[in-house]
């Protein structure tokens, strides 16, 4: 019974996943490890160790006999939804934990259960009553799509479930602003504003200021990749004024005010920018927030080169670029690398020359 029930795990999975998803109805909680290890002593059930504990996998001839046995006993839609229900927390708490000095090691947890991720958001997108499931999930996991290496993927999932639930709820809300997000990552401004835009209009109608704080912080992003420093700076400082006034700090509040910093140093108030710089500095110092940090000493790396100083200016675009590879980040580690090879030897900034 509990080989069956495991089948629904797409890959690896801890003793608590598997004690929530598959317990109850036949099997005691108190019976799951010991079954464990019976099913990983006959060779059914694989044993993998990771930095973050045992972990276990079910070979893949077994995970397909399982499902048929599910199927069989009219339980596959009943563990899929537990299954559902148990990723949705992971994704939850890591949303919680990406602020604060637990950062890296939530982007290591939540990248050894992506396959199981899109297992969760594939049941959502497809079982009739769950679309509104789908958007908060693929939603909950901006962090991860936008922070983690996979802006693509995470704008798929998003766009899917957009398309599935029109409804103007806090959870499409949270859904448009990192499908915006995800967007203007891959560099696609034209599909970004639409869909930030509607954003910011559903959250003026509906009160919610935290998205409304979102969605411009978002907007400030787009017009900063699309070289509109000054209009950026506007957006920034609009969407630091909805932060405040909902009292919120994270993440994103931090990378706003990198971003108010970088499109102040690039329309040329360099006083301004480093100032903005330093004061983010000293909040992911304080927080032990590593990847809007990550942003921030690039930024600062740029400062540093426009005042010709070279040296110090590399030790910063290192640290962002070592920083940016503990994330996977590669809407950041370009941008970091492309800095540090103009340090290594480039040309020197306008005005220096």
């Amino acid at each position: 019974m509990l080989r069956a029930r495991l089948s629904v795990f797409a890959g690896g999975f801890d003793a608590d996943a598997a004690e929530y998803v598959c317990a109850g109805a036949g099997i005691d909680p108190d019976e799951l490890p010991g079954l464990l290890g019976g099913l990983v002593a006959r060779s059914v059930l694989l044993r993998e160790r990771s930095p973050h504990g045992a972990r276990f996998r079910l070979p893949d001839a077994d995970r397909a006999d399982g499902r048929r046995r599910l199927r069989a006993a009219g339980e596959e839609r009943r563990l899929r939804r537990r299954h559902r229900d148990w990723y949705l927390g992971v994704a939850t708490w890591g949303e919680v934990e990406w602020f604060g000095p637990r950062q890296a090691e939530t982007a290591e947890r939540t990248a050894l259960v992506h396959a199981d991720l899109r297992t969760a958001l594939e049941f959502c997108l497809t079982e009739p009553g769950e679309q509104r499931t789908a958007l908060l999930l693929a939603g909950t996991l901006w962090f991860y799509w936008a922070g983690c290496g996979h802006p693509g993927e995470g704008r798929r999932w998003l766009e899917r479930a957009l398309a599935l639930d029109p409804e103007p709820t806090e959870a499409r809300a949270k859904a448009l602003w990192a499908a915006g997000w995800t967007a203007t990552l891959q560099g696609d401004l034209t599909a970004a504003g639409p869909v930030l835009e509607e954003c910011r209009r559903q959250a003026l109608a509906t009160g919610d200021d935290r998205a409304l704080a979102r969605a411009v912080h978002r907007q400030g992003d787009a017009a900063l990749a699309g070289d509109r420093p000054a209009r950026a700076a506007e957006l920034f400082e609009e969407a630091l004024r909805h932060y405040r006034a909902v009292g919120e700090l994270d993440s994103n509040v931090l990378r706003a005010m990198v971003g108010l910093g970088t499109a102040q140093l690039r329309r040329g108030d360099r006083e301004g920018g480093e100032l903005r710089l330093g004061r983010a500095r000293e909040l992911c110092e304080q927080y032990g927030e590593q990847w809007a940090y990550a942003y921030g000493l690039h930024a600062l790396a740029y400062a540093r080169w426009l005042d010709g100083a070279v040296r110090p200016a590399r030790t910063l675009a290192r640290e962002s670029v070592r920083l940016h590879r503990r994330f996977n980040d590669r809407a950041g580690i370009v941008p970091a690398l492309d800095l540090l090879a103009r340090l290594e030897g480039g040309p020197l900034p306008p005005g220096n020359s």
